[in-house]
């Protein structure tokens, strides 16, 4: 007989916003309803090996030893789903993969067998199978969810940590077949009924009836298919007890979804073949469901991976435990790279924001900070950055006349004396310019500086109250910074600006520099590179930065770079010129706690679930929402022990709230 055994992954429809789930589930309901044959799902889990470490710098042996003493206190395991079809040609098996990959995204690989589970002589007892050094214990589904389920239910069974198999086998009933059960049941309810007295009443023989009439209402009126399902799971163990306390913890699953999970005492072989897919073995309890029903086993769940080494980690998937990770720039379905973190004062935005930075140090970008609050001088250093003090002004010189081309500085120049002197008249900016020309003249070889106008600008009758206006900006310490030769810092790999601790006069001529430098330095350096900056709806109250975040947003991905912000509320993104532009061109969003009309604000903006806005108003500090494309995943930051060090604390991930409702698996 053939057989043919597909490795499939799919998406986890609970990471997964309510109109793409709905998608999905309409596509797996169709493709259902086109079987014409039986075949069985089904779900391995199995333990993941520690690898060994792929880099050999410090952060990346940091980054291995976290996820390794996780692992060793609490073993993780990957769940892939097989489908494995029974009595089809390969060719006609084939087809049927391929509408399966086209109507429900899944990707899809041809195996020889199903992975073992367990290998060795076989040894059945009463109530286990006893495999090599291991015991095998197997339940079966004797009654579906009683109440109404979300698509994805089956993942609160999935989500048992151990190594198990679990198949759902599903065989379509022709409507004559399917009515002739269907009464034959009914009669059978109805004489449970009749022997039950009046006075003491079954209530699952009504759920039972009512059940069993609604799916005749429905093969009457053609409203999809019937099928005839039986689902196995067999659990491995290292003992009779734990074997006995894994089965007790899958019913307990079950019993959360008001299903019901029966032990397969005295039957533990034939319900181990169930579970290996034998085409010949259905002792599970028949169980017949409407197409709409069976759709809502959505087979697939979150896949957990080894946290690749090039990519970012953030910290662990709230529902399933697993390692999130993040590279917006290689994701070919984003429209960009850019990131926006969101979060109340004290939700751990600035943590969350090192963390990212350290994890880009680590993977070789180069990544430049802006810091108002002077919260990122201590990793930074860690890392072998420069922290430059703008304040301070013993740092690199920012010339504004040396950045970019002369044609740019200029233009700058003209825009950065107006900021230091106030407005100029077209007689004064022909004035400037005429000096800018003649010192350059002088020095043909090196760019001025604004130092080397005042003398002409004194010299000219006309521009003599532009030099004495201009000359307190280049003498004493705001000379330091508007009046030093230099192109600004060389990132090696890591740069941080400080600006807490200048006086408020110098900001919007020193963050016109800031900008010009910036820009400058994305134009010029060709490897990938991060921008991060800080308590940004801050600094979008200054002009300069403002336009700079804006044009970022839309241009840094063609020089191989990706701008991260990290602002206090929705109302940074949602009720601002700049934050519409921004939020549009930040193709991921991380998004922490908030008030409630934070809340809504970012639910009207980004499409959220009403529970995720709830979990935004309850959520504590160190979680958040990775809103990525479709995806909806609640995270809890965790990082490595020494980038915590280097960060300054904890992310503060142990008061991270638990998501509740449909998307936690059930109605």
């Amino acid at each position: 007989m053939n057989k043919t055994i597909w490795r499939t992954v799919g998406p986890d429809l609970l990471d997964l916003e309510w109109r793409e789930r709905s998608r999905l589930t309409n596509g797996f309901s169709a493709w259902l309803d086109e079987l014409t044959t039986g075949v069985t799902f089904v779900v391995c889990s199995r333990p993941v090996p520690v690898p060994a470490p792929q880099g050999s710098s410090t952060l990346d042996q940091a980054r291995h030893d976290h996820v390794a003493s996780k692992l060793k206190g609490n073993a993780a395991f990957q769940r892939v789903t097989h489908l494995v079809v029974p009595y089809l040609a390969p060719e006609a098996a084939l087809s049927l993969v391929a509408s399966l990959r086209g109507t429900c995204d899944v990707e899809s690989e041809l195996v020889e067998i199903l992975p073992p589970l367990a290998e060795g002589t076989w040894a059945e007892k009463p109530r286990t199978i006893k495999v090599g050094g291991l015991w095998l214990s197997s339940v079966r589904l004797e009654r579906p969810p009683a109440v109404a389920v979300e698509p994805g239910w089956l993942s609160t069974l999935t989500g048992i940590g151990a190594a198990y198999d679990l198949a759902v086998r599903i065989v379509p009933r022709a409507a004559e077949t399917a009515d002739r059960g269907l009464r034959r049941r009914l009669r059978n309810l109805r004489a449970q009924e009749l022997a039950i007295s009046t006075l003491r009443g079954d209530p699952r023989v009504d759920v039972a009836m009512a059940a069993t009439q609604r799916l005749r209402h429905l093969l009457a009126t053609r409203k999809g298919n019937l099928f005839e399902i039986g689902a196995t799971m067999t659990l491995v163990a290292r003992s009779e007890v734990e074997a006995a306390a894994l089965v007790k913890e899958a019913r307990g699953r079950g019993a959360l979804l008001h299903s019901r999970w029966a032990p397969t005492w005295l039957d533990e072989v034939p319900a181990r073949l169930e579970t290996l897919a034998h085409p010949n073995q259905l002792v599970a309890s028949r169980l017949l469901v409407q197409t709409v029903e069976l759709a809502t086993m959505w087979p697939w769940s979150t896949i957990w991976e080894y946290p690749p080494e090039n990519r970012s980690l953030l910290g662990r998937h709230q529902r399933t435990g697993d390692w999130v990770t993040v590279d917006p720039q290689s994701d070919a379905d984003l429209p960009n790279g850019n990131l926006a973190v969101v979060a109340a004062s004290g939700g751990g935005k600035s943590f969350l924001g090192g963390l990212l930075g350290i994890e880009a140090v680590r993977r070789g970008q180069s990544v430049v900070v802006l810091d108002p609050e002077n919260e990122h001088r201590r990793w930074c250093a860690a890392v072998g950055g420069t922290y430059v003090d703008l304040a301070v002004g013993d740092g690199p010189g920012f010339n504004i006349l040396e950045l970019g081309s002369y044609q740019e500085s200029v233009m700058g120049a003209v825009e950065l004396l107006g900021l230091l002197v106030g407005t100029l008249t077209g007689g004064e900016k022909a004035s400037f310019l005429e000096a800018l020309e003649q010192s350059r003249k002088r020095q043909p070889d090196t760019r001025p500086l604004l130092g080397d106008c005042v003398d002409l600008l004194m010299t000219s009758g006309r521009a003599q109250a532009l030099g004495r206006r201009l000359s307190p900006w280049i003498t004493g310490d705001p000379g330091l910074l508007f009046n030093r030769r230099g192109s600004g810092p060389e990132v090696r790999p890591l740069v941080c600006i400080g600006v807490r601790d200048l006086p408020s006069e110098w900001v919007p001529a020193a963050t016109l520099l800031i900008s010009c430098w910036l820009w400058d330095w994305i134009r010029r350096h060709n490897g990938p590179k991060l921008v991060m900056v800080d308590e940004a709806g801050l600094l979008a109250d200054n002009a300069h930065l403002r336009r700079l975040m804006a044009h970022l947003s839309r241009r840094i991905r063609k020089y191989r770079g990706a701008l991260l912000l990290l602002t206090q509320t929705g109302a940074d993104l949602t009720q601002t010129e700049f934050g519409e532009v921004v939020a549009v061109n930040s193709a991921t969003l991380l998004l922490g706690g908030q008030n409630q009309a934070g809340a809504r604000r970012l639910q009207e903006a980004v499409s959220l679930d009403n529970p995720y806005s709830k979990w935004l108003q309850e959520v504590g500090r160190g979680s958040f929402l990775l809103v990525s494309g479709p995806r909806r995943i609640p995270v809890v930051v965790e990082a490595p022990g020494l980038y915590r060090e280097w960060l300054g604390g904890d992310s503060g991930a142990g008061e991270a709230r638990s998501l509740e409702g449909p998307l936690a698996g059930h109605g």
